[in-house]
């Protein structure tokens, strides 16, 4: 194993490790902490840190290489040592969901602003994010995280013409 490729699973080591703690105390100091004005953003804000935790952890478990020439940009997994070299469409689909989280996570800040905004333009606006309404609202960056892993598996499958390029 080369030193690059041992300082880079160590950065990411320490960056997930980092986030499933700073995540972590985050949610506790949300549960326990928070006031109740804050209202239904600590479900938003809870929701967030559990998003960012498994993209960590996915992203830790992936360990991509991200490849960029001319008009193409790629997420790659080493396969060689690896657990998964055996198994490399446990390894793809592994690699599509962390795109997926990517989408997901993007989603999720996207809804945090609309509650912000909402909570400050209107005098009664955070009503759009009582009830059922949360729900849907949080079910937003799990169909689009949905959508992104479906592009991933179902149209960014191996074909030898995408392998020569990056090659």
């Amino acid at each position: 194993m080369s030193f690059s490729h041992l300082m880079k699973t160590f950065a990411q080591f320490v960056a997930v490790t980092f986030s499933l703690a700073i995540n972590a105390v985050l949610i506790i100091l949300v549960v326990y902490h928070s006031p109740e004005k804050i209202g239904n953003y600590k479900y938003l804000m809870i929701y967030f840190c559990l998003i960012s935790m498994f993209y960590a952890a996915i992203d830790f478990t992936v360990q991509p290489y991200l490849h960029s020439y001319g008009s193409s940009f790629s997420m790659i997994m080493d396969l060689r040592g690896s657990v998964f070299q055996n198994f490399p469409y446990v390894a793809f689909l592994l690699t599509s969901s962390l795109a997926g989280c990517f989408g997901m996570s993007i989603y999720a800040i996207s809804i945090n602003f609309v509650y912000r905004f909402f909570a400050i333009q209107r005098a009664n606006g955070t009503k759009n994010f009582s009830g059922y309404k949360l729900f849907l609202w949080l079910s937003i960056p799990i169909i689009a995280g949905m959508a992104w892993l479906s592009v991933g598996v179902f149209l960014m499958d191996y074909d030898e013409e995408f392998a020569e390029y990056l090659r």
